[in-house]
């Protein structure tokens, strides 16, 4: 009986998930056009691990923490042969995107006003009635976005802010691509499946014609319509 229950909760399941993502969520192995495109997120993601490494060399760490949730995300869609990408490449998609967006607002603001850093400087120590008085006075320089006289951190952070939006928005792009692959995969299954259907409905000397010959039973219904009394 548990196990009963168990599969009409995973059918359940299944079709709410597909009621969110306006189509069956396919469990299977990927099409084929899925996977000659493997070259390319393999690519991606080793553009994905090098802003990941600029972004721990300029110690931004929210930034770290969410390329790092994609790096292993888009890893475990490509193991196994791709076996899980049609499942999770349009999350993927929506992540890179809002991520994509959410970079590229500071990128804009760099390069429109330029890069502003901030210098604190300690002021003199001021002792008064036997308190000591201790305090940093703070100014702001805008600087270039490229200095190579300010060393390699700040550097390291200019082509972080630059790539990040970039690859996010090629990682949105190639996912979108993927799921119409996954799309086309799923229209064609139910194309299939109903002229499966109809073949079922012919007569045997029917169904050995080619598919071209056969008869097209798809007609409007003509005749007289009666009411039925309830």
């Amino acid at each position: 009986v548990d196990s009963h229950y168990f599969a009409a909760w995973v059918t359940d399941s299944h079709r709410y998930c597909g009621m969110f993502w306006l189509d069956p969520i396919p469990f299977g192995p990927p099409p084929e056009d899925l996977l000659a495109e493997w070259w390319k997120w393999i690519c991606f993601m080793i553009l994905l691990s090098s802003v990941w490494l600029l972004q721990i060399l300029s110690s931004d760490y929210v930034d770290i923490a969410v390329t790092g949730i994609l790096i292993l995300f888009g890893w475990r869609m490509l193991r196994d042969n791709m076996k899980e990408m049609p499942v999770y490449v349009l999350v993927y998609a929506v992540l890179c995107g809002l991520d994509c967006c959410f970079t590229l607002l500071p990128l804009l603001g760099c390069m429109v006003a330029g890069r502003i850093v901030d210098h604190h400087v300690q002021a003199p120590v001021v002792h008064l009635n036997g308190t000591k008085l201790q305090s940093w006075i703070t100014y702001s320089e805008v600087v270039g976005f490229f200095d190579w006289s300010r060393g390699f951190r700040f550097n390291a952070q200019a082509f972080s802010t630059l790539l990040t939006p970039i690859v996010m928005a090629l990682g949105c792009g190639l996912s979108i691509m993927s799921y119409m692959h996954v799309e086309r995969m799923m229209s064609f299954e139910e194309d299939v499946d109903t002229s499966e259907i109809f073949d079922t409905l012919r007569s045997p000397a029917e169904r050995l014609l080619p598919r071209v010959q056969r008869p097209n039973r798809d007609r409007a219904f003509s005749g007289k319509v009666f009411k039925v009394e309830s």
